[in-house]
């Protein structure tokens, strides 16, 4: 789900339109801002299994630009992602990027 809602929004509207169920773990990448902390997030995520990811526009940049293939590959393999505070461009950049490396079209009405 590629959103510009808040964070706690976002998470909401996952659950009611059962995205994600309640009972579902969410997993909710912190602030990133650099290599080293996007690093350090996704293998923290890595760890968890069948568990909702949700992550915020601005750190959604910082891991697109400089760990695309392994954020690509770990959201492929998420039962949900939330994107939440997305730019249009963020937005059509996520859409590519899943286009480009599973072949597959998704969409959440």
């Amino acid at each position: 789900m590629l959103t510009g809602d808040k964070l706690e929004t976002a998470t909401c509207i996952a659950k009611s339109s059962r995205l994600v169920s309640r009972t579902q773990t969410i997993h909710t990448l912190r602030p990133v801002t650099s290599r080293t902390e996007a690093h350090l997030e996704l293998n923290a995520f890595r760890r968890k299994n069948d568990c909702a990811l949700v992550i915020k526009g601005d750190s959604l940049e910082v891991c697109l630009k400089y760990y695309e293939h392994e954020f690509m590959e770990l959201a492929s393999q998420c039962p949900a992602v939330i994107c939440c505070r997305c730019s249009p461009t963020q937005k059509a950049e996520v859409v590519r990027l899943i286009k480009q490396h599973t072949g597959d079209r998704k969409s959440v009405v």
